[in-house]
């Protein structure tokens, strides 16, 4: 889920972008990316992701680029992004 501001206001049509590493035993490990975009309600769904460490990156105009790394070992997780204005430019 991704909001911005102080409001916490949803953002729609921001690109999320998913990565992570798939282990393999026999050959190398397999680097997997997935662009998604929000919909009006500021909310993302994302296939099946193996539990370990992703990065999130959210990207909105208008708003501050976020970047995180998450590590998660359920099912099932709703993470929610607060996003920041954009520093002021003199």
């Amino acid at each position: 889920v991704v909001s911005g501001g102080k409001e916490k206001k949803p953002v729609g049509n921001a690109s999320v972008y998913v990565r992570y590493v798939k282990e393999r035993i026999l050959l190398k490990d397999k680097k997997i990316e997935m662009d998604l975009k929000t919909n009006m309600s500021g909310v993302c769904h994302t296939p099946e992701i193996p539990a370990g460490k992703f990065l999130i990156q959210v990207v909105a105009p208008g708003w501050k680029t976020f970047g995180e790394y998450y590590e998660v070992n359920q099912a099932e997780k709703t993470i929610r992004i607060n996003l920041s204005p954009p520093p002021k430019w003199y």
